[in-house]
């Protein structure tokens, strides 16, 4: 990922969090962790998706892009599912920990 739009996803997330916390109960930082989560999951889930053959990415299904071949998709998953739930869980921890 590039340096810009990571620190770009940072900002959005920073500032969702301090909006759901200003309005609720929740930490700031914990509302940011979730909302970070939530963008992980959503564009991973894109991505994969555009990939794909007949996807946005490969309207002809000529390329082959390696999340979307064989062990790669394990592989893919599971570094997604591992990144969004550390994060589920850190915002649980600062909130209730």
């Amino acid at each position: 990922m590039q340096l810009r739009t990571t620190a770009f996803a940072v900002v959005i997330c920073a500032i969702m969090g301090g909006a759901v916390a200003a309005f609720s109960p929740v930490k700031w930082l914990a509302a940011s962790l979730w909302a970070a989560a939530a963008l992980h999951i959503n564009g991973s889930v894109a991505a994969f998706e555009d990939s794909r053959p007949g996807g946005f990415e490969n309207p002809d299904g000529s390329q082959s892009f390696e999340a979307c071949t064989g062990q790669s998709v394990g592989r893919f998953w599971l570094q997604t599912i591992v990144v969004t739930l550390g994060a589920i869980a850190g915002g649980c921890y600062v909130q209730f920990g």
